[in-house]
This record gives structure tokens, sequence and C-alpha cells, in this order.
């Protein structure tokens, strides 16, 4: 009886090692898809989500300290100034928008049937002179028309830092990656996919650097229209004495035209003058012979 129960004691336990031991391969057996590739597929909607997700938090995140700080906000005006000397003016304007910090884009000007000039200047200054250079204008000439305007461009810069932010993520996930591909084929669509995003961040870095430069620098068109018969009086420009002497230069020049004219039509016509006046002494003789 004893040897019985011995083997059947063994038996059991080789039957339990069996069983233990088969439990144990079992979950340490690893399947095919544990080390496959991730498919592209699933590849773009991982990064997708994860891009929209850091996009989401990182506009919250900026909206909300835009609002404790200085708005982004672009300025442009439109100018019109009368002036009597349009050269004198526009490089005067010129030294101002160079002294301020600023830059001429264009310049433009023609002659009117009148002989007076009219021209336009667009001009950029720093945002800070944007209105000292309206005030100059106004303290300096007439100013007959005048229009600013201002744009408000935080939400859209924000935007952009934010998807910058989702995109530089994007890449550095594409970059690692590539690193880890096993073949020729995904190794291409991970780099057809990397060109993409990279070509999105120069494009969005591109648009930054506008909106900041537009922020930094206001655009002013100045148009500056000729008058020189004008009768404005500016202080010690009234001349007296010059415009004295020019009318009487101008009257002694007139009196000789004057006189260099009846001499010359006296001479011209001399002969009939003289004509007329044979036969006018004629007549007086015969008159006077037949009374």
């Amino acid at each position: 009886m004893r040897i019985w129960w011995k083997l059947i004691l063994v038996t059991i336990t080789i039957a339990i090692v069996f069983v233990v031991g088969g439990c144990s391969n079992q979950g340490k057996s690893t399947s095919p898809e544990f080390f496959a590739e991730p498919d592209l597929a699933t590849l773009d909607h991982s990064i997708s989500s994860e891009e929209h997700e850091v996009f989401e938090s990182e506009t919250i995140l900026r909206t909300e300290n835009s609002n404790s700080e200085d708005r982004m906000v672009t300025y442009q005006g439109n100018v019109l100034v009368e002036v009597q000397d349009y050269w004198h003016a526009k490089n005067e304007i010129e030294k101002n928008v160079e002294k301020m910090g600023g830059y001429i884009i264009h310049s433009s000007h023609q002659e009117m049937d009148s002989g007076d000039l009219i021209g336009t200047l667009d001009v950029r200054v720093p945002k800070t002179e944007f209105q000292p250079m309206l005030t100059q204008l106004e303290d300096k000439w007439k100013v007959l028309e005048q229009q600013t305007n201002g744009m408000d461009v935080t939400e859209e810069y924000v935007d952009i830092e934010s998807r910058l932010k989702s995109k530089h993520v994007v890449e550095e996930r594409l970059l690692g990656f590539m690193e880890s591909a096993n073949n020729t084929e995904d190794l291409l669509n991970i780099s057809n996919e990397l060109a993409r995003v990279q070509e999105e961040i120069e494009q969005l870095v591109g648009r930054k650097q506008y909106i900041e430069n537009q922020v930094e620098f206001s655009t002013l068109t100045i148009s500056i229209r000729e008058d020189k018969l004008s009768a404005r009086i500016q202080g010690n420009h009234l001349n007296t004495w010059e415009r004295s002497k020019k009318l009487f230069i101008q009257t002694i020049n007139g009196f000789i035209s004057f006189s260099s004219n009846a001499v010359v039509f006296l001479i011209g016509l001399s002969p009939v003058f003289l004509l007329l006046f044979v036969l006018t002494i004629l007549f007086l003789y015969k008159r006077k012979r037949n009374k």
C-alpha cells in the first residue's frame, strides 16, 4: 500500500509541475504584435491627437496670460497736408522719420496743370512715435484730412504661438520615429510627413515675425499737396523788404517796356503818320484858298 501511495504522490507532483510550467511559459510567450512597428495610420492618428491636445492646452494658457499683459495692436494712418513748398516739406518729413528711427517704404510725386506738385510718402515709424509724428504734421502744416485706425492681433499671435508649440512636439516625435524605422517604406513615409510639418513651422514663424514687425512699426501714408498761392501767414516769412524791391523793379520794367513799345509803334507807323500829315496840310490849304 505504501508503494502505491508513493506512486500516486509522485504522479500528482509531476502533473502539478507540468501544469505550472505550461502556465509560466504561456505567460512569458511574446506575440508578434508586441514587437511589430506601429501602423502608419495609427501613428498619424496618435500624432494628430497629441498635437491637438498640446495646441488646446497652450492656447488656453497663453490666452489667460494675454488678458493681463499688453495687447498687440497694429496702427495705420492716412494724412493729407497742404504746403507752400513741396520739396522743402518732403525733405523735412524724411529727416524727422529717420530721426525717429523709422524708414521710407514708398515715395512718388507728380506735377499738376497749375504747376504745383502733389506726392505721397509711405513711412513706417516705431509705435511709440506714431502719435508724435501726427502732432508734428499738424504743427508745421495745414492738415486737410486725417484718418487713423488700429487692429488688435493678440488673438492671432497667441494662436500662432500655440500652433508652433504643437508642431515642434510633432517634429520631435517624427525625428524619433525616423531613428527607429526598420524599413525603407516607413522611413520614406515618415520623411514626407516630417517635411510637411517643418514647412508648416516655417510658414508659422514667418507669419509670427510679420505680426511682430507690424506691431513694432506703425504705417503712415502722408499725401502732400503744394499750394504756392496760399495766403497763410507764417511769422517772419512775410519778406516785406524783398517783396517791395521786387514790386519796384517790376514797375520800372513795366514802364520801360511800355515806353519801348510806344517808340516802336511811332517809328514803325511814321510813314503813315507822315502821309496823313501831308494830306491834312493840302486839305487845309485848298480850303483856305477857296474862301
